[in-house]
């Protein structure tokens, strides 16, 4: 059984926080009001988003699955969209 799976997240901070999106481990910058949907087609039908609020907001993709995307305004975002750079 193949489906479609979407959340959306949007950062509700006065600062930028980071996505996280695992297992896979890429992480998209999230600027104050930005709101993200995250896409997975699956085929498990016990398919579930679980979020977990921290430093970061982590996203776990738990399930089979076909292809997973996170998206803004309806556009594919690259791993590393909007990345902080931290000064050393």
């Amino acid at each position: 059984m193949k489906q479609i799976v979407r959340i959306k997240i949007r950062n509700e901070f006065s600062k930028v926080v980071t996505l996280l999106l695992e297992p896979w481990g890429e992480d998209y910058g999230m600027l104050p009001n930005d709101e993200f949907e995250i896409i997975a087609k699956v085929v498990d039908e016990n398919f579930y988003f679980q979020v977990d609020f921290g430093e970061n907001i982590t996203v776990w993709a738990e399930g089979q699955v076909i292809d997973i995307g996170v998206y803004q305004n309806n556009k594919l975002l690259e791993c590393g969209y909007n990345r902080l750079v931290e000064n050393t």
